[in-house]
């Protein structure tokens, strides 16, 4: 195989609990921030229920969530696989934060700017820090 398309590291992210904790953590501190202002009752339930509505909606994405392929090859650059092993070329991009904690990796896929959310718990402690040397590597020195 030519050095060209040599494939340097697959990771593979899986679901986060950290991430599901921290969106039940966020949108009860939205409550709470609802129910102590000075609004009519009405007027806090209607946004009680809609952050209720919201953290359904990202709680049931979050559940659907099946994994995600991430890699990078010398000839072809960063690639994701949502599905299956169907790779896409994505062009990362430099506003991309990488922490020890969490990656929050912006890329251009298609012409359409995405952004994925990967807490340190959807990879093993040795994959994570491989991404992030590997990210940091490839010229992205956000953090």
């Amino acid at each position: 195989m030519s050095k060209k398309y040599e494939i340097s590291k697959t990771f593979k992210v899986h679901r986060s609990a950290l991430l599901t904790r921290g969106l039940v953590v966020l949108h009860a501190i939205a409550i709470v921030a609802v129910l102590i202002n000075a609004l009519d009752l009405i007027y806090k339930v209607i946004i009680s229920l809609m952050v209720l509505v919201s953290l359904f909606v990202y709680l049931k994405r979050e559940n659907n969530f099946h994994g995600l392929l991430i890699r990078r090859s010398s000839g072809l650059g960063w690639e994701v696989a949502y599905l299956e092993n169907n790779f896409y070329a994505v062009d990362i991009l430099a506003s991309t934060v990488i922490t020890r904690y969490i990656i929050v990796l912006h890329f251009l896929q298609n012409k359409k700017k995405q952004t994925i959310l990967i807490c340190r718990d959807a990879l093993s402690y040795d994959e994570y820090r491989k991404l992030m040397v590997a990210l940091k590597i490839s010229g992205v020195n956000r953090g």
